[in-house]
């Protein structure tokens, strides 16, 4: 989104910007700049005496750690949405099939400037992958771990409990 900055002055001064821009300008940040350096000169009220600023703008980095999609194969060969997939809620359990030896997820971070990181595994984070886990045997779980880190850092983990239900 865009913020407007507005600077003012005593009404006797005058600000100059580099940019030829005059008092009363808006400033944006547009959504695809993190910051924005303005330059201005201000002039006393007796013309003389003047002061340079450089005024640094910079956008707070998001703190957007959710998940925006988590997907899996679980009892099917193609790959649908966990059944209680919300993107605030960190832990999942999924049953499968006793003939199901494995089982491939989908995460993707809702915001695409989060990184998401599938715990033992060396993989360069980004914003969604696809990848495959064995599970353990028959009538056994299998956990899956993994997190999503935000733009600013903040590290939020989640778990996937497979079940593997016992062979009929």
């Amino acid at each position: 989104s865009r913020s407007p900055i507005y600077i003012s002055s005593n009404l006797n001064a005058t600000v100059e910007f580099t940019d030829g821009t005059t008092m009363g300008t808006n400033y944006l940040l547009e959504t695809s700049q993190s910051t924005k350096v303005i330059n201005a000169k201000v002039t006393a009220e007796n013309g003389v005496d003047t002061t340079n600023y450089v005024i640094t703008i910079e956008r707070a980095k998001s703190s957007n750690n959710f998940l925006g999609d988590l997907q899996s194969n679980a009892g099917t060969t193609t790959m649908t949405q966990v059944p209680d997939f919300a993107n605030n809620k960190t832990s999942y359990e999924i049953e499968v099939p006793g003939t199901q030896s494995s089982i491939d997820l989908y995460v993707k971070a809702e915001d695409p400037k989060a990184l998401v990181k599938i715990e033992n595994m060396t993989d360069t984070p980004t914003d969604s992958l696809t990848f495959n886990t064995v599970l353990n045997n028959p009538g056994e779980s299998t956990t899956i771990k993994f997190e999503v880190t935000a733009e600013n850092g903040a590290v939020l983990p989640y778990t996937v409990k497979v079940n593997r239900l016992k062979n009929t």
